[in-house]
């Protein structure tokens, strides 16, 4: 759970970044310079962004949870996810609310219970939502793996806090 706050803290870090040089596309090129093993020039920073747009969308149940157990373990998100994660909040209108100054300033008050209860909700259904994935995404690779794959995936989805799989 510590390392993903450390992820999720991370893509905070890279949506001030965005803010700080007001262009996303900017970030985005760092994001994929510093994955890359070719300079800049010679890297498709719009074929990347497609990339990253798909990464969440991507329907191979066996991809998905060889991802999800490959970045269980990351101190730092992937990338692609971390472009994903900020065009996803620029389309979102977060990125042009913050920049026209709708934003809550120190002088407001702030209603920590009510944020920290937002944010624990938020990061519960996140991990709901991980172990349900995980759970039936094992499931479906079930004709592969016979009865141990339905298995292996109720008890994925039973650490998610639901035996049905439903959040």
């Amino acid at each position: 759970m510590l390392l993903e706050w450390y992820r999720a803290a991370e893509l905070s870090c890279d949506r001030a970044a965005t803010l700080a040089v007001r262009d996303p596309r900017i970030v985005c090129r760092t994001l994929m310079v510093t994955t890359g093993a070719m300079p800049a020039d010679q890297l498709n920073l719009d074929a990347f962004m497609a990339q990253a747009m798909e990464y969440e969308s991507w329907d191979d149940p066996a991809d998905r949870v060889r991802r999800f157990f490959n970045e269980i373990g990351q101190s730092h998100a992937y990338a692609v996810r971390r472009v994903s994660e900020v065009m996803n909040w620029v389309q979102g209108g977060e990125y042009d609310r913050i920049v026209r100054g709708e934003y809550r300033t120190r002088e407001q008050q702030a209603n920590v219970r009510a944020e920290a209860g937002d944010a624990f909700e938020l990061y519960a259904e996140r991990f709901r939502t991980i172990f349900r994935e995980a759970g039936d995404n094992i499931a479906s690779m079930g004709s592969q793996f016979g009865g141990v794959a339905e298995q292996v995936a109720d008890w994925i989805r039973s650490r998610g806090g639901s035996s049905s799989g439903d959040a």
